[in-house]
């Protein structure tokens, strides 16, 4: 089964358990890599998440940075989490 959906202004391909012609594990092998601090999951509804490992500080929470994110696609979750660490960056550089 293929079907063709439309999102974040991507037309991404979802065939029975792929995005893009990979697999779910393996989107999640590779963000989870790329950001150590968080686990990363897909719900059964079909989103993306991730949770840090961490509680936030009250520094971290006044900045603007969350516990858990979500996306509609990995790519949309990678920018998130890149999000997530410009936020914690900026907290590192006013200290």
């Amino acid at each position: 089964m293929s079907l063709n959906v439309r999102g974040n202004g991507t037309n991404l391909a979802l065939t029975a358990g792929r995005v893009d012609g990979m697999s779910f594990d393996r989107h999640l092998a590779e963000i989870a890599r790329e950001f150590p601090d968080w686990t990363i999951w897909r719900s059964d509804a079909g989103r993306w998440w991730a949770t840090r490992h961490h509680p936030l500080t009250e520094e971290e929470r006044d900045a603007g940075c969350a516990m858990t994110i979500d996306a509609d696609d990995p790519e949309g979750l990678r920018e998130r989490l890149l999000e997530q660490q410009e936020c914690m960056s900026s907290i590192d550089r006013e200290t």
